[in-house]
């Protein structure tokens, strides 16, 4: 059984948010909660509940069984939303991509929200189409920190029946590049065994807990955000681990996830560590 929530309103990247989950091998042990958020001088709240309404219609025709609760509820949105998707599976949003330079400044909700949520947090871009990327579950490796992240992308990869990529990126040093000498060759060796013993002990922990899901691994030169950001382009979605608690923090580190949110049509699922 799996336990997802959406949050609904009425823009593209929230359609998106809920056409994601719509498209998704769902069964009757699963629990979709459709909830849109009005806050004071919002949304008028008949006009919310319509449209909570239809969507859950849309979703129970779709998949006959599915246990689709609908939840309209007042307040600050980012707390509203993390409160429903607590002990839940996963919390899947939608994102206007465009806005990344207003997000710096302000605070941009899908960031404020996968930030602060306790559960894995789907981040659909409004521009996202279903047969854009349809290949593996991907999960961007960098420390053993991510291995949270490795095993709930392999949960879902079982749940989606696809293979999990798990994808380590380094970037070749300077001097590597530049002297080519022998210190400079030792060195880079040593960090690319580094790599591939941390490869090997994240899908140790993949297989133990998923042995049925095949499993492969790539340790790659490169920049990560390059890197992870071309196995994204056919990637049903891909997972990271999160690396900041705050908006401003991945904002100002410039941050993979933050990166692959602002500039990947594929959803991206955060996951804090465990």
């Amino acid at each position: 059984m799996t336990s997802y929530t959406i949050g609904l309103d009425d823009t593209s990247s929230g359609r998106a948010a809920f056409d994601w989950v719509k498209s998704l091998p769902l069964d009757a042990r699963d629990v979709v909660k459709v909830v849109t958020v009005t806050e004071f001088f919002g949304e008028a709240s008949g006009s919310a509940r319509r449209r909570l309404v239809d969507a859950a219609a849309a979703l129970r025709r779709e998949h006959p069984g599915v246990n689709v609760a609908e939840i309209s509820a007042e307040g600050p949105t980012v707390q509203r939303l993390i409160t429903e998707a607590r002990g839940g599976d996963l919390l899947v949003i939608g994102s206007h991509r465009e806005r990344m330079l207003r997000s710096m400044a302000t605070g941009w909700l899908p960031e404020r929200i996968a930030v602060a949520s306790s559960v894995p947090t789907v981040v659909v871009p409004d521009d996202w189409n279903r047969f854009d990327g349809d290949g593996d579950v991907v999960v961007g490796i960098d420390t053993i920190d991510e291995a949270n992240a490795a095993v709930v992308g392999a949960r879902f990869a079982e749940v989606f029946g696809r293979s999990l990529q798990l994808v380590s990126a380094r970037p070749i040093p300077v001097g590597a590049v530049v002297a080519g000498g022998r210190t400079a060759a030792v060195g880079l060796a040593q960090m690319r065994a580094q790599d591939a013993e941390l490869l090997e002990a994240v899908m140790e922990r993949v297989r133990t807990r998923y042995p049925a899901v095949h499993v492969r691994a790539e340790a790659v030169d490169g920049d990560p955000i390059d890197v992870i950001s071309a196995a994204a382009t056919d990637a049903l979605i891909v997972f990271i681990g999160r690396e900041h608690h705050t908006a401003a923090g991945g904002a100002l580190f410039g941050s993979v996830g933050m990166n692959l949110i602002h500039g990947s049509r594929t959803p991206v699922c955060v996951v804090p560590t465990a």
